[in-house]
């Protein structure tokens, strides 16, 4: 990556570092051996906001300037999904997921 690096993002093992510029470009930083490992491919524009996922899941969330929210895989390296939006993101961040309480009825059935 030899452009001027946006965005850095430290995975939670603390082993790894992930890169985004103003080009596009996406990669990862092996903090062991100092080395540029593979690239994440599909960004069109500059990279605004990156994320990992905080609980661990080997995902990465990415939205740039061509106005889409691209969701990768840290181990293949491939994009699982990507979304269009109206607007431009400026940042991206995961939210946990929480157990959904059962119904009432449920609750109620079950008793």
């Amino acid at each position: 990556m030899q452009r001027l690096l946006w965005l850095l993002s430290l995975s939670p093992a603390g082993m790894r570092v992930w890169a985004a510029n103003g080009t596009g470009h996406m990669q990862v930083l092996d903090m062991r051996s100092s080395k540029l490992l593979d690239a994440l491919k599909g960004a069109g524009g500059s990279v605004r906001a990156l994320a990992l996922h905080p609980d661990g899941q080997p995902l990465v969330a990415s939205a740039g300037l061509d106005r889409f929210l691209r969701v990768h895989s840290t181990t293949t390296k491939a994009g699982s999904c990507r979304v269009y939006l109206k607007q431009q993101l400026t940042a991206v961040c995961w939210l946990p997921v929480r157990p959904a309480a059962p119904a009432p009825a449920d609750a109620a059935a079950a008793a």
